[in-house]
């Protein structure tokens, strides 16, 4: 059975400091890649045991700068996921109304471009997974 432990790694220029909760001291490594590897050892020093005996929670904490960007970056990303669910809505809402219109899947494909598998797959889109947004 292992014991769970908390390892919190910061930014310090070149180089990541680890440090683990109850373990006195902390450990260097060069990228947070590695930190859980590094704070398992460390515990297993302090508290005794291998380090296979430890399962390590990782908190890494960001510069300010980087908060900042990764917060920008999660915003596009949720903007993005509501275009992607409006055209993906509007391509089934528009393949649905040519369809009624009287147009064959292979005429619609023909009128906007895109294969025939892709009317087919834009057709077969149910719309109330997609949610509203």
């Amino acid at each position: 059975m292992s014991t769970t432990l908390t390892a919190t790694v910061q930014n310090q220029g070149r180089v990541w400091v680890v440090s683990v909760e109850g373990v006195e001291g902390t450990t260097l490594v060069r990228s947070p890649s590695h930190a859980a590897t590094m704070a398992a050892e460390l515990a297993a020093l302090h508290n005794g045991g291998s380090p296979e005996d430890y399962e390590i929670r990782l908190d890494v904490e960001l510069s300010e700068t980087w908060r900042e960007r990764w917060a920008k970056v999660r915003e596009h990303r949720e903007e993005a996921e509501r275009h992607r669910l409006a055209w993906r809505r509007g391509a089934h809402e528009l393949v649905t109304a040519m369809r009624e219109d009287g147009l064959s899947q292979a005429d619609v494909a023909a009128s906007l471009g895109v294969s025939v598998q892709t009317v087919r797959t834009w057709e077969a889109l149910d719309i109330d997974a997609l949610g509203e947004r």
